[in-house]
């Protein structure tokens, strides 16, 4: 039913880096795409629980330098022959701009947790007590951790 149109995408995307699939992707390259995602869509969850406000995702502050930072490892785990593990400048590439990431959003947690250790009157620590680090936080930080040692483990 689709074997006509298949083939012309097919023909259309190869010199964009070929169409393969999954199976044809090779296991690094799917760990580096599936976590440099995972650190994107760390920026649209919740970084910080405020009471009374609500949860401040990423998007609305520095998350758009950490989805930046992954962005160079999900596309150079794509392009080229996929078929075939990342290495040389290309590995490192990922890997450094995957580790930027991860050091900014633990720059954030540890400068949150200090900043609400550093409370003033009743009412500011209590509200330090009830504020706290979001999910989307933790998963931008360990997600570059996660990609530099999957990428380096599944090289071959």
């Amino acid at each position: 039913m689709f074997s006509s149109h298949s083939g012309a995408l097919a023909a259309l995307l190869t010199p964009l880096g070929g169409v393969v699939h999954s199976a044809e992707m090779h296991k690094q390259r799917i760990a580096i795409v599936s976590t440099a995602g995972a650190g994107m869509l760390g920026t649209f969850l919740p970084w910080v629980h405020l009471p009374l406000l609500g949860s401040i995702a990423g998007s609305v502050g520095d998350g758009w330098i950490t989805f930046a930072f992954y962005l160079p490892a999900l596309l150079l785990g794509l392009l080229g022959n996929r078929a075939e593990p990342r290495s040389g400048g290309g590995l490192w590439t990922a890997m450094v701009f995957a580790l930027l990431a991860s050091a900014l959003g633990l720059w954030k947690i540890v400068d949150l947790k200090l900043s609400l250790a550093s409370g003033g009157n009743a009412m500011a620590q209590a509200m330090a007590r009830a504020t706290s680090v979001g999910i989307g936080l933790y998963l931008v930080t360990a997600a570059g951790v996660v990609l530099v040692v999957l990428a380096l483990r599944l090289r071959r």
